[in-house]
């Protein structure tokens, strides 16, 4: 038998047997008859029983809230416990102190920093067709960093301490040791800057690496000036170029423009 049958079964019951006392005790007074005392019982059994019944759908409440207001405790418990990845970022030593995170670890907090919603809110815009055009140009920046993040994993000779002085000369983006995790100083908006940096400093990296990998340029003499410079590939382009050049090539003539200029 359902609950809620058998509750109305114990209420009908109990309600059976005060009508029973509470006749008896005005009957013995005379002051009502059977019938004013039924209908007037049946009044008075109806608001008992919608007061029972508010009482009851306010402890539901209640107890509907305390539950979600501990689920919520605990999910913001769970949110700062570390994963198995932060504790092993996190790990310390007497020596050196808070361990210096791997490359795995760095691309890794990169591409989540890169993959962050940017939060435009559309007040801050005149038209439709501005807010699109930022939306837009956020949009490009975020394909741009994770093409350069993954030429960045791909290069094993681009090392984590390359990355981390990088990241230490970038003036807004930097890689917090205490905290291991990646911190940003906004300029002025930061929808529009946080994967801006993040591409800043893979171009960077990337132009490091370019740098490092030239090899020896052939000496190419100043008729006016009298002076030898180094020049590369088969346009004899200084440094510089020649290493804009590689990276159009690599990334396209957008990213090229964009980030190696």
């Amino acid at each position: 038998m359902p609950f809620w049958t058998r509750a109305e079964k114990a209420l009908n019951s109990f309600a059976a047997v005060i009508f029973c006392v509470s006749y008896e005790t005005e009957r013995d007074r005379g002051t009502h008859t059977l019938q004013d005392f039924s209908s007037l019982f049946q009044k008075k059994k109806k608001h008992t029983v919608n007061t029972v019944a508010s009482v009851l759908c306010a402890f539901v409440s209640f107890c509907a809230w305390f539950w979600a207001w501990v689920c919520s405790l605990w999910c913001i418990g769970s949110t700062k416990r570390p994963n198995k990845t932060q504790k092993n970022m996190t790990q310390t030593n007497d020596i050196a102190g808070p361990v210096a995170p791997s490359k795995n670890d760095l691309c890794a907090a990169l591409r989540a920093w890169v993959n962050q919603r940017p939060g435009l809110e559309f007040c801050n815009y005149g038209d439709v067709t501005s807010y699109r055009a930022e939306l837009r140009g956020i949009t490009r920046q975020r394909a741009d960093a994770l093409q350069m993040l993954r030429a960045v994993e791909l290069r094993d000779s681009i090392t984590a301490a390359d990355m981390l002085a990088e990241l230490q000369r970038h003036s807004r983006l930097f890689w917090d040791i205490e905290e291991s995790r990646l911190e940003y100083v906004t300029g002025q908006y930061w929808c529009t800057e946080y994967r801006r940096a993040v591409a800043s400093m893979l171009a960077s990296v990337l132009w490091g690496y370019y740098r490092a990998n030239l090899g020896k340029g052939r000496l190419v003499h100043n008729t006016e000036t009298g002076e030898l410079f180094e020049r590369y590939g088969p346009k004899d382009q200084r440094a510089g170029d020649y290493i804009r050049t590689m990276a159009a090539l690599e990334f396209g003539r957008g990213i090229g423009s964009r980030w190696f200029n």
